[in-house]
């Protein structure tokens, strides 16, 4: 997908996302290029702690939720989010970067409790490291 092509998808999200088009342009481009399998060769760390999923859905403000099955994936299209709202776990410190003060991350089941809730009191280390 061409970046021109991105920017015209991210123009129907609602201005009230805190990231720019171009951001998301960039990361979209980004993921592109990780062909899947982002997570082989990684891990992302949690404060220290390894998460173990592969992808995550991101609504380009605030939410993220983990995917660590087809199941969770499944479960977050029935909640409206897209292939295009999924992206590799490696990019997972970037959003969280680029996202508003509101964020946090849950698991996509919300059967677990939230890796990273919204009422903290200090935001974690997220890191993407290489092994």
């Amino acid at each position: 997908m061409l970046k021109t092509e991105i920017v015209e998808y991210l123009k129907r999200f609602p201005t009230r996302y805190q990231i720019t088009l171009n951001d998301m342009a960039e990361m979209f481009e980004q993921a592109a290029y990780d062909t899947g399998a982002a997570h082989i060769g990684g891990a992302l760390l949690v404060d220290g702690k390894a998460v173990e999923a592969q992808y995550f859905a991101f609504d380009g403000c605030h939410k993220i939720y983990l995917i660590d099955s087809v199941s969770a994936e499944k479960e977050m299209e029935g909640y409206g989010y897209s292939s295009r709202d999924t992206f590799p776990i490696s990019k997972l410190p970037w959003a969280w970067e680029k996202s508003c003060f509101l964020r946090f991350i849950s698991w996509a089941d919300l059967r677990q409790p939230d890796l990273v809730p919204q009422d903290r009191d200090k935001d974690p280390v997220i890191e993407w490291v290489t092994k």
